[in-house]
This record gives structure tokens, sequence and C-alpha cells, in this order.
């Protein structure tokens, strides 16, 4: 991954000896080995690998599971290019191969269930025009700001949270056991289901409901979290280029909150005290840091749509990346920022 960038300031005193105490205690029992660097190529075959195997999958899966529908078959070639990409960070023992898999695989998925739906050259209605471009903008946008090093320069080190893991678990096989349902298949559970909304939009009739108030809302939306989230990246680097490493930075929106691109933890966030006197740094970066508020503007398409009533498990896909974002990796940057901060 690139070198973290900095936010906004924290306070919690206890809280940064409580995670200095733990990281030191995790570095002195079993220090994670220095990584490797794993070739841009290797990267790229990985993607590419998984993409085929997806498509394979895909196909085979219709002959197999005939009359399954397609969208219970596109979970099973997502798993299915999951584990592909796994057995890349595996062989080259860098979990972090798996970071850009976020951003990859929605606006792919996107295409291949308007595919398998009405076709991509059918005619499109309204609705799925306006989330599919709001899938492809917020992919696109970090494939552009802050593209995965991955893809020019290979990969040189791991993300910070699979080194600590690393330290927990220093046995391989057991690590490689975490890391294939924690890091790997669980993330890739949660982005599909988060994604479920437009994609069951997608497989819909193309005479589905008219355009209605609550697609011009999911949009807006969606709109607006992208755009939080460019905004952002943008003061943050103007501060960079001319603050020093240490200093926090409270312009603009990082002066209201520490992960202005969490962008749906806002509100929790902008509560918190802060001063100037320590900072929080984060990997804005990794894929990870780009949910949010935007996974919640696909629900609107599908209630719209009048899919609810015949799905009414929607809306746990969203829910559930909130939950993942507020309960897990919001307090592993925090303890992360506090250890740093000292």
């Amino acid at each position: 991954m690139p070198d973290e960038e900095e936010e906004g300031p924290l306070t919690q005193g206890d809280g940064l000896m409580a995670a200095k105490a733990r990281r030191q205690l995790l570095m002195t029992a079993a220090p994670p080995p220095p990584q490797p660097l794993t070739n841009a190529w290797v990267c790229i075959a990985a993607y590419c690998t998984a993409v085929l195997v997806a498509w394979g999958s895909w196909e085979m899966y219709k002959q197999v599971l005939n009359g399954v529908s397609d969208w219970f078959i596109a979970l099973l070639a997502d798993v299915a290019a999951t584990f592909a990409v796994f057995a890349f960070s595996a062989a080259s023992d860098n979990s972090s191969m798996y970071d850009p898999f976020w951003m990859v695989a929605p606006p792919l998925l996107c295409l291949k269930l308007k595919y398998e739906g009405s076709g991509l050259v059918a005619p499109w209605h309204a609705r799925q025009v306006l989330g599919v471009l709001l899938v492809f903008t917020w992919s696109l946008r970090f494939h552009v700001r802050s593209p995965w090093p991955g893809w020019r320069h290979g990969l040189a080190h791991e993300d910070f949270r699979y080194t600590d893991y690393r330290a927990k678990l220093p046995a391989s096989p057991q690590y490689w056991a975490f890391s294939l349902l924690s890091f790997h298949f669980i993330p890739t559970l949660i982005v599909f289901f988060a994604l479920a909304p437009l994609a069951l939009v997608l497989l819909a009739p193309v005479d589905q409901p008219s355009l209605g108030m609550l697609d011009v809302a999911g949009f807006l939306i969606g709109a607006c979290a992208i755009t939080v989230e460019a905004v952002a990246d943008e003061q943050l680097a103007r501060f960079r280029r001319t603050a020093a490493a240490s200093e926090p930075c409270v312009q603009g929106l990082w002066r209201y909150s520490r992960h202005p691109n969490y962008f749906g933890e806002v509100p929790t966030k902008i509560r918190a005290p802060r001063t100037r006197t320590t900072t929080h740094t984060f990997d804005t970066t990794h894929p990870r840091a780009r949910q949010g508020l935007f996974w919640l503007s696909l629900l609107p398409f599908a209630v719209s749509a009048r899919l609810l009533l015949a799905a009414p498990w929607i809306p746990l896909g969203p829910s559930a990346m909130l939950a993942m974002l507020r309960f897990a990796s919001v307090p592993m940057m925090d303890e992360r920022s506090l250890m740093r901060c000292g």
C-alpha cells in the first residue's frame, strides 16, 4: 500500500496508552517478517485470472444449477473469483493482493448482471443507468485518485491490518486460514450483499416501474457521498503539500470529522472531541475507506422498483456494510492512529 495519509486530530489519553501497550506487546511477541516485493505482473495476472475464473464458473453454474436465479449464480462466481485472488495472496505471501477487489468486482458484476438480465445492448431503464453510473463513478474515482500500487509497481508490504494478525497468528497455516475467511471471503460477501439492491434492479425486466423520487434521492445521496470523498481527498492532498509530516489536518471537512472518507460514519464522528495536540492518521488509499453512505444510496433504487416485497432481506446488505465499518474498520483505524500519534 502507499504511505498512509494524515487525518484530523483525536484526543483519547487512556485509549492512546492502551493502544500503544497492545501494539508494543505484539511487536515484542512476534514481529511480522519483512514482505518481499510482489511483481506488478503477478498482481495483474491475479485479477486477469480472477475475471476468467468468475466468467467460467458463472457459465458452468448456469449449466449445472439449472433454474437457479442469476443473482445466486453471480454470488457463486464472485466467491470463485475471490478464491482465485486468495491463491495469489497465499503464493505471494501478501494478503494485500485482495485490496482492490472491492473496487474491481462491483462494476464488472453490474455489467454481467445486466447482460444476464435483458442484455447489454438492449434498452436500459433509467433506474439501471443511474445506479450503474454511480457504481462506475465511485470505482473510477478510486482508480484515478488513489490507484492501487500493485498495478504499476507491485506490492512491497502488507496493510497494517494484515500484519497485526500475522503477529497474533504466527503459524502460517493458521494465519492463512484466518486470512481466507476474514480478509477475503467475508469482505466479498459483504460487498456483494451491499450491491444486491442494484443487482436485482439490473436483473429485473426493462418494463419495471417508472423512475420516481426515490430513484432521484438515491442518486443524489450517492453523488453526494462520492463528492464528499473527492473533496476530502483534495483538501488533504493540498494540506500535505505544505504541512509538516506530524501536523494534524484540521482544514475543510477534516475540521469536522476524523473519517471524511468513511462518509457513512460522519454523523457519529462529528461529535467526537478534538484538539490540535494530537494527530490521527489512517490509510485513505485503502479501498475499504471508500465505503459508508454510498452503499445506502443503492437501496432506494430497489424500493422504487418494488423489489422489496419479493426480497425483504435487501436492506441487510448495506446495513452489514455500515456495521462492519462502525464496529470493525473504524475501531482498527482509531487504535492504529492512537498508537501513531504518540
